[in-house]
C-alpha cells in the first residue's frame, strides 16, 4: 500500500518546479495530493534547520570595528544573503504545503463513499488517541480491502472493529458528528498512507453556545470521548482488558457524566396542554425482565436516532434531576443507539456525591 518510490521521485519534481504545473496538479489523487504536503513540509523542515544553522555560524563581533569590517565584510554580506534567499525558499515551500494540504482536502470530498472503523463496543466510531501527540481521532478508509487488513490486524491487539460505509451526501453528516463526539482529527487509510487532517480544516466547528434551538446547544463533547475510551476498554473480554487504565478511564467519564446536560424524550398527552407532569409521557424502554429504563441522550445528533419518526420533544436535564425522572424505572440508559451505558437508579446520587463541586 506504500507508495512507490518511482512515483515519489516524480511528485517531489513537480513540487520543486518553479512553475506550478496546473494541468498536473488536476490529474493529481487524494494519495498524491497528501504525498506533496508531506514532501514540502520536510523539505521547509530542513530549510528551517539549515537558516538556524547558518544564524549560528555569523561572525562574532569580538575585534575591533575595523578589524572587524575589513575581515568580514564579504563573509557577513555573503551569510545574510544565504540566510534570506534560505527564508525566500521556506515561505515558498510553506506555501505549496498549505495548497496541497487543502489540494488533499479537496479530492478527500470527490470520493464517492469512505469507510469508517467502529467499534463493536461503542457502536461508534472508533475513537483513538496518539501516543505520541494525543490528538483523538477516528480511522477511515480510501476502500473497503484497506479496512479489512487493519480490521485484521488490531484483533491482534484485542480491538474488534467493524466497518460503516459513508456515502458522499453523508460526509458532512458525518463530519459534523465528530464533533459531538469530542474527535479533532481523521486519519485517512491508517496503517498504509496514514493521511491526518484537522476536522475543523474540513469543515466548520458547530458553535454550540450560540445556537437558537436549545436543544441544538446541548453537547457532551468531552462525555462522550470519555465514555468511547472507557467502554472501549471495559467491553473487552475480562482477560483481554488493560485492566490498570481503567480506574483512570472510569474517573474522567463520571466526572463528565455528573457536569453533563441531556435531552429526555417526552410526548404531550395533550398537545394544547402546558408541560406539567400530568400532561408529560415519557417514553421508557424495556429492559430484559420487562423492567422500565429512562432513555438519556448526550446530543440532539444521538436523539435523532432515536427519535426518526418525530413523535417525541425533548426536555433538557442536568444531570442530578435525572433521578426525578425515573419514576418507577430501575435506571437511565445513555445513548441508547450509541454507545448504549446504563446506570441503575441507586448509583446517580452516588456518583454526584462522588464529584461534589
Amino acid at each position: 500500500g506504500i507508495m512507490k518510490k518511482e512515483r515519489l521521485q516524480e511528485l517531489n519534481q513537480l513540487l520543486l518546479n518553479s512553475k506550478p504545473d496546473k494541468e498536473a496538479f488536476d490529474q493529481l489523487s487524494m494519495e498524491d495530493a497528501y504525498a506533496l504536503f508531506r514532501l514540502a513540509a520536510m523539505h521547509h523542515k530542513k530549510v528551517t534547520e539549515n537558516i538556524a544553522k547558518l544564524k549560528e555560524e555569523q561572525p562574532k563581533q569580538e575585534k575591533s570595528e575595523q578589524e572587524e569590517k575589513e575581515e568580514n565584510l564579504h563573509i557577513t554580506d555573503f551569510n545574510e544573503a544565504k540566510i534570506k534567499s534560505q527564508e525566500n525558499v521556506a515561505k515558498v515551500l510553506l506555501g505549496k504545503a498549505n495548497f496541497f494540504y487543502t489540494l488533499s482536502i479537496e479530492r478527500m470530498k470527490k470520493l464517492e463513499a469512505f469507510y469508517v472503523a467502529y467499534s463493536k463496543y461503542t457502536n461508534s466510531p472508533f475513537a483513538f488517541c496518539d501516543p505520541n501527540t494525543f490528538d483523538d481521532m477516528t480511522w477511515i478508509f480510501t476502500s473497503e480491502e484497506k479496512l479489512r487488513q487493519v480490521m485484521e490486524k488490531q484483533k491482534e491487539n484485542n480491538i474488534e472493529l467493524r466497518g460503516v460505509k459513508v456515502e458522499n451526501e453523508k460526509f458532512l453528516q458525518f463530519f459534523t458528528s465528530l464533533f459531538y463526539m469530542g474527535i479533532d482529527n481523521v486519519l485517512f487509510d491508517y496503517g498504509t498512507e496514514g493521511m491526518m487532517f484537522k476536522l475543523t480544516r474540513i469543515c466548520k466547528k458547530p458553535n454550540f453556545a450560540e445556537m437558537e434551538n436549545k436543544a441544538a446547544a446541548v453537547e457532551n463533547s468531552a462525555l462522550q470521548l470519555t465514555s468511547m475510551y472507557f467502554l472501549q476498554e471495559a467491553r473487552k473480554a475480562e482477560d483481554k482488558r488493560q485492566k490498570e487504565s481503567l480506574p483512570q478511564l472510569e474517573e474522567e467519564m463520571s466526572k463528565n457524566l455528573v457536569a453533563g446536560r441531556f435531552l429526555v424524550p417526552f410526548i404531550k398527552v395533550d398537545p394544547e396542554a402546558g408541560n406539567d407532569q400530568k400532561n408529560i409521557q415519557i417514553p421508557y424502554l424495556k429492559g430484559r425482565d420487562d423492567s422500565m429504563i429512562l432513555p438519556v441522550f448526550t446530543d440532539l445528533m444521538e436523539f435523532a436516532k432515536y427519535n426518526r419518526e418525530k413523535k417525541f420533544s425533548a426536555v433538557i436535564l442536568t444531570f442530578d434531576k435525572l433521578s426525578g425522572f425515573i419514576g418507577n424505572g430501575v435506571g437511565i440508559v445513555l445513548n441508547p443507539l450509541g454507545c448504549n451505558l446504563f446506570l441503575k437508579k441507586e448509583q446517580l446520587p452516588l456518583l454526584a456525591k462522588r464529584f461534589e463541586k
